[in-house]
């Protein structure tokens, strides 16, 4: 097998027992090639693991627990027929400190996992050999069309011995108990811990994590609350800004005391924390609301609408939907408030594509604000919030529905001008509005002046948050696309990974923010002549956003068209139809045959086969695409175009 070496050069030294050991690699994956596509994930998911600072230096069975797990070698492909393990496998073998075994019915009838597993044995003992399930059943036999998964070499009795041997094996199967506890189970073996130390500590780790999202979903709410109590404490407010003070200060504290009891009922020490998710704090809170809170109408409905938010941004829009729904049903709505939830409604309708609906919604907000009162200097900023919403969701419409983006930069400048009549400072709000009007001045090919907003809105950014801040990494990361189509390479490589540095510090390693990043650094890597790092990156991206969203989500097999491209015009056919297949396959299980995105994914398709010298079958595949594409009427003229311009190349 071809081996994918270490390009660090780190040498791994462990202390066992006043033994010095030393290792080149943490670990060496065996797998059968028809399992590569779990072998890339775990490999993806051991190379970005970090172990939770709690654990990481403590005391564990094979000496100190260590902050990562890597590096990893994984084997690329199937030795040829009567080939045997040549000196670079048994090199890699040799210098491994753990042998991590893809079990399934393939890999129970490989030749090459059997030979790799006795040679590992050979030179380190059982100890360090850990299995994965990955397919078939433990307990069935091995053979030609058998669902048996351990390769007879894991399974075998010692010397001596007529007892097998009996693995204790992650189950990463469907049903299995899920992928992250299998994994965790792979990580305390390498780590030399206990399982459920690792997932006790894993759990706290993503309870801290919930607990800063939501409590920053409510940030808003709670500030708003507290200035207004400051206001009230130092009296220098007129009597009806001391009424509006206290009644904020009273919403504001039931709001919190709302907050922390959600969190307290999600307590890992009193219930199981494999079970707690964020879905699952949620859904309780949203029970408190509605009958706890049932005699505090405005408390109940400015957490519903935050709620509505927080199940938005977890993807959960129906749930979402709902909430916005109740809350707008509420009878003793005060406006701002009814207001304020109509714009939630119609900014999560935006991004369901149903542009008419919150086209209608926004209209409705933007009639209404020409009665809403203006009498107190609060009243008069939340009308300009209201109206800067509003203005950006019909900038938003303006782009991506009507494709109209000259009139989006408009409309945002129009927002600029509203927030800046404002009396608090509004440097997040302006950065934001900058952030969104640079990529449409990139998107009209306006480079310059694409460049020119885009720093603006970096500036403020840094300014608020410094560069270690996501806000600063999104907007470095809109900085390299805009490069990336400006063609200035060098610079938009040079920004991409700065950017990905910082997601990498401060987010889980599942986000998609870190896939997106991933995505954009493979296709600017591809675009500098580096196909190995493009790969790389883009391999990255798929198994992050199948992490974070599931195997069968759009932007994986968005990212494997990507790099279905890439791998073809650099004479990896057979590799760019495997990427292709796996994109089809997701395609179908969530469009109908007739979708616009079915005639991307054949134009694509043509390139691979104009590459395998198939010019007659690329040249059907364009055409039987491009019509599918015009005939759906969904997608944006410029990605028409783009598809046409591909075709009329092939020919």
């Amino acid at each position: 097998m071809l081996g994918q070496d270490n390009p660090s050069g780190i040498v791994i030294t462990r202390h066992v027992e006043k033994t010095e050991v030393t290792y080149r690699y943490k670990a060496f994956i065996s797998y059968s090639h028809t399992d590569k596509t779990a072998a890339r994930g775990l490999h993806l998911r051991l190379e970005t693991f970090r172990t939770p600072g709690n654990l990481a230096g403590s005391q564990g069975r094979w000496g100190d627990v260590e902050h990562k797990l890597t590096p990893v070698f994984r084997d690329r492909d199937e030795l040829s027929t009567g080939s045997a393990l040549g000196p670079v496998l048994q090199e890699a073998l040799a210098g491994s400190e753990f042998l991590l075994v893809l079990c399934s019915p393939a890999a129970a009838n490989s030749r090459w996992v059997n030979d790799e597993i006795r040679y590992f044995r050979s030179k380190h003992g059982d100890d360090h050999i850990l299995a994965a399930i990955v397919d078939g059943d433990p307990a069935a036999p091995v053979g030609t069309g058998e669902a048996g998964c351990f390769p007879p070499a894991l399974i075998e009795p010692p010397e001596g011995s007529s007892k097998p041997r009996e693995p204790i094996a992650a189950d990463f199967r469907k049903g299995g108990g899920g992928k992250q506890l299998a994994f965790l189970k792979v990580a305390s073996g390498m780590l030399g811990v206990g399982l459920d130390d690792l997932v006790r500590r894993d759990a706290q780790r993503r309870q801290r994590q919930l607990t800063t999202i939501a409590a920053a979903s409510f940030a808003g709410m709670l500030g708003a609350g507290w200035l207004a109590f400051t206001a009230y404490t130092q009296s220098i407010e007129a009597n009806k800004q001391r009424v509006i003070a206290e009644h904020e200060r009273d919403t504001a504290t039931a709001s919190l005391d709302f907050l922390v009891n959600i969190f307290e009922i999600a307590n890992p020490a009193t219930e199981n924390p494999k079970t707690i998710t964020a879905l699952t704090i949620l859904e309780r809170g949203r029970n408190k609301i509605e009958t706890e809170l049932s005699g505090r109408p405005e408390v109940q409905a400015k957490l519903m609408g935050a709620m509505g938010n927080v199940y938005a941004n977890l993807g959960e829009v129906d749930e979402a939907e709902k909430l916005f729904n109740i809350t707008l049903a509420m009878p003793s709505l005060p406006l701002a408030e009814r207001l304020s939830s109509k714009l939630s409604l119609a900014w999560l309708l935006y991004h369901r594509r149903q542009h008419e609906k919150a086209r209608i919604l926004v209209n409705e907000v933007q009639d209404a604000l020409l009665s809403l009162s203006t009498e107190t200097r609060q009243a008069t900023e939340e009308k300009i919030l209201l109206k800067g919403r509003a203005l950006t969701i019909m900038a938003h419409i303006a782009a991506y529905g009507d494709f109209d983006k000259a009139k989006a930069i408009a409309l945002y400048d129009d927002v600029r001008k509203t927030y800046m009549t404002s009396q608090k400072d509004q440097t997040l709000r302006l950065a934001q509005i900058d952030n969104n009007q640079g990529m449409e001045y990139a998107n009209i090919g306006d480079h310059d002046s694409a460049r020119k907003t885009l720093a603006a809105a970096y500036d403020k950014y840094r300014s608020v948050y410094g560069e270690n801040h996501i806000s600063s990494a999104e907007t470095l990361h809109n900085i390299a696309l805009s490069e990336f189509q400006a063609g200035r390479l060098e610079e938009a490589a040079q920004s991409e990974q700065k950017a990905l540095i910082i997601f990498e510090d401060v987010l889980e390693n599942n986000h998609p923010t870190i896939a997106a990043a991933s995505l954009l650094l493979g296709r600017i890597k591809n675009a500098l002549g580096d196909f190995s790092g493009s790969q790389s990156a883009m391999l990255k991206a798929a198994e992050t956003y199948a992490r974070a969203y599931g195997d069968d989500h759009e932007m994986v097999a968005v990212t494997l068209i990507y790099l279905s491209k890439y791998q073809s015009e650099n004479k990896h056919t057979d590799e760019a139809f495997v990427s292709l297949a796996e994109a089809k396959r997701i395609y179908e299980t969530l469009y109908p045959p007739d979708h616009a995105n079915h005639g991307d994914l054949l134009v694509y398709s043509a390139i691979a086969l104009n590459a395998a010298n198939r010019k007659a079958e690329a040249i059907a595949a364009c055409h039987e695409g491009l019509a599918i594409m015009e005939k759906s009427a969904a997608g944006d003229p410029a990605w028409m175009a783009e598809n046409k311009t591909i075709c009329e190349k092939i020919g």
